[in-house]
């Protein structure tokens, strides 16, 4: 990025000194990174997902499984968050871009959230009908989560548009974070208790299953904790990438994970 900032200089006898700074920063090799993953991403995800819809389209959707229902959305979204638009902004950044990315990635993070929560639950719900009472107080707490996350997000991001800098304490920004650094508290415990009783009480049948989901889920889970609540709790990083490179990895990897193992099982069955 580039920023074009004019400063008036102390004076020299009667005359003033305009002066134009040109600050760049960041990293060219992080930016093409950033395309090349984001497009490997895409059209593996988009690719695996028309896939799946027409084995999955053999049959009306009231018939699907409930994990199935719930992967479709999961992988469109992960599309969005990836970004294919992200090559528009490498090459001219707008503000408009940015905090649509915000948008899109509070979207598709919280969806992300219900999607953990949603899965360990179904799989005590065996043979069992799901009812409102099911989704009601998932999609609440996700949508309290996700007005945070895009709040504080577009917060943050029209602050940076006037040039305001992290070693400026702001008291507004700092009851957004730590709101949000709360509410994902309560949500890692909620996920982490969900993969317990999910542990306890699911039969015999489902205990592969359950290893494969809980290596996928717990890792992101705790990866997440990591940088949702610890990084922001202690301002770690704030200036480096490592909040994307590891939120990035760690959620497209559970992704590919759910991808995999649904879609190998539906190949199974229309076999």
């Amino acid at each position: 990025q580039v920023l074009n900032s004019n400063y008036i200089m102390t004076k020299f006898g009667q005359n003033r000194l305009n002066v134009t700074v040109n600050v760049h920063y960041g990293s060219k090799e992080h930016t093409l990174f950033q395309i090349y993953f984001r497009f490997l991403f895409i059209l593996f995800i988009g690719f695996f997902l028309i896939s799946m819809l027409r084995h999955l389209f053999v049959n009306p959707v009231k018939y699907w499984h409930l994990e199935q229902k719930l992967t479709v959305p999961l992988l469109a979204l992960s599309i969005l968050y990836n970004d294919p638009f992200y090559i528009f902004q490498a090459k001219s950044p707008t503000y408009v871009y940015i905090l649509w990315h915000t948008i899109a990635t509070s979207v598709f993070v919280s969806y992300f959230q219900f999607f953990i929560l949603a899965l360990f639950d179904s799989l005590r719900y065996k043979n069992r009908k799901t009812d409102q009472c099911f989704f009601i107080p998932k999609l609440v707490y996700c949508l309290i989560l996700f007005l945070s996350s895009v709040t504080h997000g577009i917060y943050d991001d029209i602050s940076s548009f006037h040039g305001a800098t992290s070693e400026n304490f702001d008291d507004v920004e700092s009851v957004l974070r730590w709101l949000q650094i709360f509410l994902n508290i309560g949500y890692f415990f909620w996920a982490v208790s969900s993969i317990v009783l999910a542990g306890i009480q699911i039969d015999v049948t489902e205990r592969y299953k359950f290893i494969m989901y809980t290596v996928a889920g717990g890792t992101s889970i705790f990866v997440l904790a990591i940088v949702h609540v610890l990084f922001s709790a202690l301002s770690l990083f704030q200036n480096s990438a490592i909040h994307f490179v590891m939120t990035f990895s760690v959620q497209n990897a559970f992704v590919l994970m759910m991808l995999l193992l649904h879609l190998f099982k539906i190949c199974l069955i229309f076999k």
